[in-house]
C-alpha cells in the first residue's frame, strides 16, 4: 500500500483532467485501454457506502503496475488542517494525526493546499482542507518526513 499521484483524464467516462493523490490499496483492478491509456477502478466512500469510480489515465500498463511497487514507511502522518468540510464545524487550524491507510484521495486546490478525503469508520469519509500539497503528503507517507506541519 502506498500513496501515489496519478493524473487522470476521465472519471466514469466523462472528461476530468486532475492530478489526484490515490491510495493503491483502494485500486480494485486496471487494464490497458490501448498502448498509452489505462482504465482502473477505485474504491471510494460516499453516502455511507462504498462507491466504485472508473478512472482513465495516460499511463502504459507497465507504468500502472509500477505504482504498486511503492511501499509505505510511515503508518501515520501529522497534517495541518485548516478546515473540516462540515457546515457546522469551522476549524481555524489544527494538526491531525491520521493513519495513511485511511486516506482515500487528495486533490490540490492551489500551490500550498489541498482537499483530502479520509475514511472515518467503515462507511464514512471526512473531507479536510489541508495546508499541504498532495506531493508533500505523498512524500510524508513514503518516509522522508513524518510531521508535515
Amino acid at each position: 500500500m502506498a500513496l501515489v499521484q496519478v493524473t487522470v483524464t476521465k472519471l466514469n467516462g466523462v472528461d476530468y483532467a486532475e492530478t489526484l493523490l490515490l491510495n493503491t490499496a483502494r485500486i480494485i483492478a486496471g487494464y490497458a485501454k490501448d498502448a498509452s491509456n489505462v482504465i482502473f477502478y477505485y474504491k471510494e466512500l460516499g453516502h455511507r457506502r462504498e462507491i466504485t469510480s472508473k478512472y482513465e489515465a495516460e499511463l502504459t500498463m507497465s507504468e500502472f503496475d509500477a505504482l504498486f511497487d511503492e511501499t509505505l514507511t510511515n503508518e501515520r502522518i501529522i497534517i495541518p488542517v485548516t478546515e473540516i468540510y462540515n457546515p457546522d464545524k469551522q476549524v481555524e487550524s489544527i494538526s491531525l494525526n491520521i493513519g495513511v491507510s485511511d486516506i482515500i484521495k487528495g486533490i490540490d486546490i492551489d500551490t500550498s493546499s489541498c482537499w483530502l478525503w479520509y475514511a472515518r469508520g467503515m462507511f464514512r469519509s471526512v473531507k479536510l482542507k489541508v495546508s499541504s500539497t498532495i506531493a508533500e503528503i505523498e512524500t510524508a507517507s513514503s518516509g522522508s518526513v513524518e510531521d508535515i506541519t
